[in-house]
């Protein structure tokens, strides 16, 4: 609905989600005496916005899957990576936010 030449509201949420946990991600492997020489993390959801736009009443209002992935250059493991992200997934604030059930209360 736009030309694609500033950020959404949809963008700014995925960033902070992505910001977020690149944070957990950096201080799990500083925590385990990892060097990180780069990590990249890759995240993407597509939006249908016949949902938002009450066009189509099947279609989801939102995000319906947010898809990550970690790309790591170090010296971790494998393993080690994958129990950083686990940690990440469990501890997260805003992962936790968004794939927890959230009360959403209107204040008068």
């Amino acid at each position: 609905m736009g030309d694609n030449s500033r950020p959404t509201p949809q963008d700014y949420l995925l960033g902070g989600l992505a910001g977020c946990m690149m944070v957990g991600f950096v201080a799990g492997a500083s925590g385990k005496g990892i060097k990180l020489n780069k990590v990249k993390l890759h995240i993407t959801g597509t939006l249908d916005l016949r949902g938002f736009l009450n066009v189509n009443p099947e279609s989801p209002i939102g995000f319906d899957t947010i898809e990550f992935s970690f790309d790591v250059d170090g010296d971790g493991t494998q393993e080690q990576y994958n129990d950083i992200i686990n940690n990440v997934r469990q501890f997260s604030p805003n992962y936790r936010t968004i794939t927890d059930k959230v009360n959403m209360k209107l204040k008068s």
